[in-house]
């Protein structure tokens, strides 16, 4: 793999994740009274976020054959599986035998919170593995410390600034 590749699969990667956290916190805020006055745009919002987190892990599980391979784990692969079976049957080729049956293809191919959590440190790991194997410059361990931290900043700053503009509002 060359230092190029990997740093663009690094930085989707990095989006992702972003894309994971900010779902997870807003998540976190459904039971906020903000969350109850907004809510079918705070839904919009949480369910863009879950899909592209989920569409972001699929690309780079499909793009790449080193970083995106199996994992040789039982739970893992099958939360690799179910991100796959989601993006190909539902995005990429719209099956319609699926959507006949969407209630149990979803049931099947659910990913929860931990699911996510578990496969974005898999891949962390893989990522933190590839760079130093390689010895790529990109400091791997560094973007996900930074992207936690901006995304967690981002994300207070934004929520402190949605009930502002509540309060401030000219619908009143």
């Amino acid at each position: 793999m060359d230092e190029f590749k990997f740093n663009e699969l690094t930085n989707e990667f990095m989006t992702t994740y972003r894309q994971f956290l900010l779902c997870a916190y807003m998540h976190k805020d459904v039971t906020s009274e903000i969350y109850h006055r907004n809510k079918p745009t705070w839904d919009i919002i949480i369910r863009s976020l879950d899909l592209n987190s989920v569409l972001g892990l699929a690309k780079i599980f499909e793009k790449d054959k080193d970083i995106g391979r199996p994992f040789n784990d039982t739970k893992l692969d099958s939360i690799r599986g179910r991100i796959l079976n989601f993006r190909s049957e539902l995005i990429a080729h719209f099956d319609l035998d699926t959507l006949r049956n969407l209630d149990v293809f979803l049931k099947e191919n659910r990913i929860y919170g931990p699911d996510g959590l578990s496969i974005i440190e898999a891949l962390k790991n893989r990522f933190l593995s590839f760079q130093k194997s390689y010895k790529f410059k990109i400091d791997v361990d560094n973007l996900f410390r930074q992207t936690t931290n901006e995304t967690v900043g981002d994300f207070n700053k934004w929520f402190s600034g949605f009930s502002q503009m509540e309060e401030n509002s000219i619908l009143k």
